[in-house]
């Protein structure tokens, strides 16, 4: 996407290259942290555009809002965000204090599908709490992290209960009675050699 949107920018003149390329400049972390939050705008003006056109009208949000509860705030980059008391403590940063608002959906799957392959496949909680710590306050949180957890290969490999194999039914030559030493099985490492 950062590449998508810097060959947009090159068309429009808006930057110093020009035309169809692949560029450095797209592979550095401010180009990606600025696509992402550009997704995250798309995402959030498709999901809340209600709340937002009351926010920045400075209007009380409507009555069957998802994020009425949350008290939501827009910040300086134009994301809407989780709001609070602790607005006047800066020490901690923007991102654990306001958490950015993420609506259940695309975005949301691959947000929780990536932290928790960053967390090594650990339980809900874990990656749960790691989404938090990440800055995202995804709506409907506990159940899309369960969902993922459950459709994950890896978790349902290392949370499986181990199986046991049904024993096969004996062969016949162990069943019929005979001589002693006419049916013999050995179990040798390398090879024997035979004399006749």
């Amino acid at each position: 996407m950062s590449i998508l949107r810097h060959v947009v920018a090159s068309y429009r003149g808006s930057n110093d290259c020009t035309g169809w390329h692949m560029c450095q400049n797209t592979k550095c972390e401010s180009a990606r942290k600025d696509t992402e939050r550009f997704i995250i705008r798309c995402v959030q003006a498709q999901a809340f555009g209600a709340e937002l056109e009351a926010i920045e009208r400075k209007h009380d949000l409507p009555r069957d809002s998802r994020i009425l509860d949350l008290s939501p705030l827009i910040d300086d980059k134009g994301l809407l965000r989780v709001g609070g008391r602790l607005n006047k403590l800066k020490s901690t940063g923007l991102s654990s204090l306001n958490p950015v608002i993420v609506p259940n959906g695309h975005v949301a799957v691959l947000l929780v599908r990536f932290i928790h392959n960053k967390v090594f496949h650990q339980g809900r909680t874990i990656t749960e709490g790691a989404v938090r710590s990440h800055g995202y306050w995804i709506l409907g949180a506990k159940k899309l992290v369960s969902s993922i957890i459950h459709g994950c290969v890896v978790c349902r490999k290392l949370r499986r209960m181990p199986q046991e194999q049904k024993m096969a039914d004996l062969p016949v030559d162990r069943l019929t009675p005979g001589p002693p030493f006419s049916s013999v099985g050995l179990d040798v490492f390398g090879p024997w050699p035979v004399v006749t």
